[in-house]
């Protein structure tokens, strides 16, 4: 499928696993350059992709990483064309705490 994403950019969050490492794969696959964010290491996996990778390693929970994340991104390519927000949070009922997923 061509989606006409070669070198373009985005920014995925929850990247690690499941939903979010597939979409990382697909995009990488489109010539998507992706900034990978995820609380797991993703070194491993951002040199497995076929793009340019920036893996990072943050807690999207903290007030200042979604900032942080935008300004490596824009550091590292000078662009920014899609953001895929797939980190997410729950509350923890039991102990009122909330974990991202």
């Amino acid at each position: 499928m061509n989606l006409e994403l070669k070198n373009k950019v985005a920014i995925l969050t929850g990247a690690s696993r499941g939903i979010g490492k597939s979409i990382a794969q697909t995009l990488s696959a489109e010539g998507m350059n992706l900034t990978l964010a995820a609380r797991s290491p993703l070194d491993e996996f951002s040199a497995s992709l076929p793009t340019v990778c920036l893996p990072l390693s943050i807690d999207m929970r903290h007030a200042d990483s979604a900032a942080r994340v935008v300004d490596a991104t824009l550091e590292k390519f000078g662009a920014l064309d899609l953001v895929v927000n797939n980190a997410g949070a729950i509350l923890d009922v039991d102990g009122g705490a909330t974990r991202t997923l």
